[in-house]
């Protein structure tokens, strides 16, 4: 059976070159492999793709060539990735802000990155492409579902309430600001415009840096956070999440750099991958089964992957405190 493989690009700022360089060799080498594959069941798919911050651009950049035009993933210095990271973006560029934008509101010019995800996201499906990269799967002919996720940080927070039944005050109450955009692209995708404006959007939002750039401001629908707060308590279920939303839905959220809080989103492959392995068991049958553990995943970052906890070790006599990792 084909081995599948999710790719994860954390957040690097201008090292966002550095991971766009190395996804082009990765997509090269995997075309060169496919191609010299002796049959489909050894081949390597790519079908989960996830980014956060300046990998969330690239995610997004790469999965609709993989999806799209293999053709625009080729030639060193020719490829859509150098073009987007290399030709087309400038520190001359981002400091010169346009008349539209006011100074005081970022750093750097937010409309020089919104212009280039426009063409390379949006403008782009309006091009004629060179069809699938060898590293989407086919099935007689049909390319078949590439899922990406990019990592947000929610500036305004999504409300959540656990309900303690029996009390006045309802339950126990959250705000988290952790968010994500999630999208299925298909072999239809490339007529539908309207969803690859979104991942425009999701994907500079996820860049958006604080101060650095403006937030983005985007809309977004409770059912992509869960079940709503039913108005009548004897309907709370007792344990269960709730989204405490009571305003309209859709209702626009701002949106800043997705690596603030999740610079390495593994966490969103993981669940994808989740979701196309239950695709393919409902297809398949148990077949389908075995990807869930024998797969591969790829984290693209330019730096080290090490823990940020801090352990301290404990004064021989001193009592052990809760922040203690290991006793003396």
């Amino acid at each position: 059976m084909a081995k599948r493989l999710a790719i994860t690009i954390a957040g690097a700022v201008s090292l966002g070159s550095y991971e766009a360089g190395v996804l082009y060799e990765l997509m090269r080498a995997i075309r060169t492999y496919n191609e010299a594959a002796p049959s489909d069941d050894q081949k390597l798919y790519v079908d989960v793709v996830t980014g956060a911050s300046a990998g969330g651009m690239t995610a997004a950049m790469v999965s609709q060539r993989l999806m799209y035009d293999a053709a625009s993933l080729e030639g060193e210095f020719t490829n859509s990735l150098y073009q987007a990271w290399v030709e087309r973006i400038s520190l001359m560029g981002l400091v010169k802000m346009r008349w539209s934008e006011k100074k005081w509101h970022s750093l750097f010019s937010s409309d020089l990155v919104n212009s280039i995800g426009q063409d390379m996201l949006v403008s782009s499906m309006q091009r004629e492409g060179s069809g699938p990269h060898a590293a989407v799967e086919q099935i007689n002919g049909v390319p078949q579902t590439l899922r990406i996720g990019l990592a947000l940080t929610n500036l305004n927070g999504i409300d959540y309430m656990i309900p303690i039944l029996g009390s006045d005050e309802g339950g126990f109450n959250y705000t988290r600001s952790v968010d994500q955009k999630l999208f299925e692209i298909s072999a239809d995708g490339k007529t539908n415009a309207t969803q690859w404006k979104q991942i425009c959007d999701a994907a500079v939002a996820s860049g958006a840096f604080p101060v650095a750039f403006c937030p983005k401001a985007i809309q977004r629908t409770v059912d992509e956070f869960g079940d709503r707060l039913p108005a009548d308590k004897h309907l709370w279920a007792q344990g269960k999440i709730y989204v405490d939303w009571t305003g309209p839905s859709p209702a626009e959220f701002a949106f800043s750099d997705g690596g603030v809080l999740q610079n390495q989103p593994l966490g969103i492959a993981k669940n994808l991958v989740d979701a196309a392995v239950a695709d393919r068991e409902a297809r398949l049958g148990p077949a389908a089964l075995c990807d869930g553990s024998d797969r591969l995943y790829v984290f693209i970052t330019p730096h080290s992957v090490k823990s940020t906890a801090q352990h301290l070790r404990r004064l021989p006599g001193t009592p052990l405190k809760v922040s203690d990792s290991r006793s003396s």
